[in-house]
């Protein structure tokens, strides 16, 4: 009451609400994302539990059930297959360890449709796995899980168990540990004659090391005698081979001093040689040069010479072209007299 006055009906409805039990939300599968995985595994656990035992294909079965959980955690969809290819796809994403033989395929499935809601079959040889619609909120499959599933399996802790691996799983293993072990042994004794080779190997670089040494210091002290002997040093001298190298240093560097100084000497010659030559071919060039002058002038003379020769013969004045004729003849015979003296020169 407030303010005196008694609440009518309509106040009650507005502050009073219906209170929903946690277990009617349960049943309608109003629960979240996170309350699916528990219920899954106690379903699967609770399921296991129904599932007769000693018939054909409950092994299979359980193995089915067991894995169901870690295919929800996948994520996987709604599918409808063959009974093998549903057990393909849970082999393929790792939740079964192998494939079940095809003879007890129909009747584990049938076993699982069975006791769970999760799988339904869709034809004689069709099955339809539920676990996409699992997750959608309100799902029918969800709520009959939870109707299905007591809470006593639900509360318990998740097994960390794993599967139990099949004879062809396990005959696997073992055929390939065998192979291993086989191929180890091998390396072992591939690693051993590998390292006897390496060891006798060692023994011989030693030996062969030792020899070596001992030529060294034969070919040393051969080599102290015939520097000795050399540079004219008995060979009862206290010297080492090291003082006597040292001296032989300093007597190459004095004559390599002097041969430097000669070689400089040398230098200074050719370049006066160099000079002398320029100044030859210089002189050659001038001399050739009125050599030129000279053999023309020759030429000329002899053309002349022919010519005065010419007129001197003649009573009359001759002609212009018997003219130039005994000129070009003039100048052959002194371009020869050139060349024989030229030849004779040489």
């Amino acid at each position: 009451m407030e303010n005196g006055r008694k609440p009518g009906p309509g106040d009650e409805r507005g502050a009073a609400r219906p209170r929903r039990s946690k277990r009617a939300a349960d049943l309608r599968g109003d629960g979240g994302e996170g309350d699916l995985e528990p219920l899954l595994v106690g379903h699967c656990r609770q399921a296991v539990t129904l599932l007769p035992r000693g018939v054909l294909g409950v092994t299979t079965a359980i193995e089915f059930l067991e894995a169901l959980p870690a295919a929800h955690r996948l994520g996987l969809p709604d599918v409808t297959h063959s009974g093998p290819k549903l057990f393909a796809l849970l082999v393929a994403h790792g939740v079964l360890a192998a494939m079940p033989s095809p003879r007890v395929v129909p009747a584990a499935l049938g076993l699982v449709a069975g006791v769970s809601p999760l799988l339904e079959p869709r034809s004689a040889r069709q099955w339809s796995l539920w676990l996409g619609q699992l997750r959608e909120p309100g799902s029918p499959i969800a709520a009959a899980l939870r109707r299905q599933t007591p809470r006593c399996q639900i509360s318990l802790a998740p097994t960390t168990t794993a599967p139990p691996l099949r004879a062809a799983a396990l005959r696997a293993d073992r055929d390939r540990l065998a192979a291993e072990l086989v191929r180890a042994t091998e390396e072992l004794a591939r690693v051993r004659e590998q390292a006897e080779g390496a060891t006798a190997r060692a023994a011989a670089v030693q030996e062969e090391m030792s020899a070596a040494a001992g030529l060294r210091k034969e070919n040393r002290e051969k080599r102290l005698a015939a520097l000795r002997g050399i540079l004219n040093i008995p060979d009862d001298d206290p010297g080492t081979f090291t003082e006597l190298v040292v001296g032989l240093v300093g007597s190459w560097k004095e004559q390599t001093a002097r041969a430097d100084t000669a070689q400089q000497g040398l230098h200074r010659l050719l370049a006066d040689l160099a000079t002398a030559e320029g100044e030859l071919a210089a002189l050659r060039e001038k001399n050739w040069d009125v050599q030129a002058r000279l053999d023309a002038k020759e030429i000329e003379l002899g053309a002349a010479d022919a010519e005065l020769c010419l007129r001197r013969s003649r009573l009359f004045r001759p002609d212009l072209a018997e003219v130039q004729e005994y000129r070009a003849a003039g100048a052959a015979d002194a371009r020869r007299a050139q060349q024989r003296r030229t030849s004779e020169g040489e």
